[in-house]
């Protein structure tokens, strides 16, 4: 016989005992198999049953084993490429797909791979991100699973926002969403994601729409919050604006809250711009109403250390001018900071963090130009600094 005809021969003869129903796993196998816990077995030949014996009992019965099936590699922490793509494979197999119970079992291990990748190849790894992402079903109602693999991505080695915010989108939609933006890394994120938004002119509309486009009103409260009551800690002037421009253009705050801030950045070196305008139009009217400076000195009083930044300037003009109008429009603060600082400087009072009044000596130099060494204030201030 040809040999082509031989080899035709046996090709057939192979396909024909290939589809042998004896060659294949029985239902009663499976079940042996199942009882015994033998995943590895089991999920190699749970397809050999034909579509019409994989009733509910076969769905349940591969759900566990593949649930024991990820366990096992998690423990062994085995993310191999070949492992990863087994937890693909069984996402396909059964209900698992649709499984709310699979599902977050399978964004354990790829968390715990991507943990893993990490500690090597950023740039593959990034792209595994990517790709589990893309396969990753039911995102938008199991929001978690996609943000716990994003937060990975976020901590190990950033994206670019662009690519980042697929992992997050419907995380910060969801009510559930201040547990996400609770989370500093997140609010950082969040905040940068604005800043980069912001970078171009917006409108007040655009920035409305932004800010209840992307998020629940759940998680902007979260970073919100924050952020307002951390504003004394901020660095950066220009995080600062940043905040304070974001918060105007959607009517976040109150009056009083407003000109807090307004007031805080003006002594925490403000950078020129609208927010600077702003700061400094609205000092001039806290100037005529003593009423509403009252209000922002309680807020001031409690903070630590005391807003000082402006007295401290590499620019002797703008250090000046800057004294003076908060000299002007808000004495109270002044009166404070100096009787601060003397009582730091002479033991008078104890402050656990240490001086609250950082800049003591600049703003004393500043005071002295402004009413002179004869200032019985002035006379104070010299006598506990030069002990």
């Amino acid at each position: 016989m040809p040999i082509r005809k031989l080899f035709v021969l046996f090709s057939v003869i192979f396909q024909v005992q290939a589809r042998t129903p004896a060659l294949l796993y029985s239902k009663e196998d499976l079940r042996i198999l199942y009882e015994n816990r033998q995943h590895n077995e089991y999920l190699a030949h749970a397809k050999d049953l034909r579509p019409t014996e994989r009733d509910d009992l076969w769905n349940q019965q591969v759900l566990e084993m593949s649930l024991s099936f990820i366990d096992q590699v998690i423990s062994e922490a085995n993310f191999k490429e070949s492992t990863l793509r087994e937890v693909q494979r069984l996402q396909k197999l059964g209900n698992n797909n649709k499984s709310e119970i699979f599902l977050f079992k399978r964004k354990d291990y790829m968390v715990s791979y991507l943990e893993d990748c990490f500690r090597g190849q950023k740039s593959y790894c990034q792209k595994k991100a990517l790709d589990i992402l893309e396969m990753t079903p039911l995102q938008r109602e199991l929001s978690d699973i996609p943000t716990s693999i994003g937060l990975e991505v976020l901590k190990s080695d950033p994206l670019e926002i662009d690519q980042l915010i697929p992992f997050f989108k419907f995380g910060f939609i969801s009510e559930r969403s201040q547990f996400l933006c609770r989370k500093k890394i997140i609010r950082e994120f969040i905040f940068n994601w604005f800043k980069k938004f912001n970078s171009q002119s917006r409108t007040e509309k655009e920035i409305k729409l932004f800010t209840a486009d992307n998020f629940h009103p759940n998680c902007i409260e979260s970073v919100l919050n924050f952020y307002v009551a951390d504003f004394n800690n901020i660095q950066s002037p220009i995080d600062r604006e940043q905040l304070i421009h974001w918060l105007q253009r959607i009517s976040y705050l109150k009056e009083t809250e407003i000109n807090t801030l307004l007031t805080i950045y003006l002594l925490k070196s403000p950078v020129n711009g609208d927010v600077f305008n702003t700061a400094w139009n609205k000092m001039k009217e806290l100037g005529e109403n003593y009423t509403k400076r009252e209000l922002i000195l309680k807020k001031l009083k409690t903070l630590d250390p005391l807003p000082d930044n402006i007295f401290g300037l590499s620019d002797p003009l703008r250090e000046k001018t800057l004294f003076s109008l908060i000299a002007k429009n808000i004495p109270e603060y002044v009166d404070y900071y100096s009787q601060t600082c003397i009582d730091y400087h002479l033991g008078n009072r104890i402050y656990p963090n240490g001086n609250p009044t950082i800049n003591c000596k600049e703003f004393y130099r500043l005071y002295k130009e402004r009413f002179g060494d004869k200032h019985p204030r002035t006379k104070k201030l010299e006598k506990s600094i030069s002990l």
